[in-house]
């Protein structure tokens, strides 16, 4: 079995049509991605965590690791995750350093 996770589809490579190069209009072909991080049965948030964004939303390339309230994540509360600017598709996230 090539994908482990059947109810996903597999990412697509440049190779399946996708122009890496192609941009219309950058401002109008990002968005932003937003991951909060809660005990489970509430929804307390819980900070300190590190996640993996899987493709990279800015390259769509390899990993992005994020630690909760780096220079990476807009937003300051702990235990939500905020990536502006970031390229529309799908991904994995990976919690890879629990609190």
């Amino acid at each position: 079995m090539t994908n482990f996770l059947p109810f996903l589809p597999n990412f697509p490579t440049s190779g399946d049509g996708i122009d890496e190069d192609r941009r219309i209009n950058p401002t109008s072909d990002t968005g932003s991605l937003t991951v909060k991080k809660v005990k489970v049965g509430s929804s307390e948030q819980i900070g300190n965590a590190t996640l993996m964004f899987t493709p990279n939303p800015y390259t769509l390339r390899n990993s992005l690791i994020v630690t909760d309230n780096s220079f990476v994540d807009s937003d300051p509360s702990d235990g939500s995750f905020q990536l502006n600017n970031v390229d529309f598709g799908s991904y994995i996230i990976n919690e890879t350093m629990p609190p």
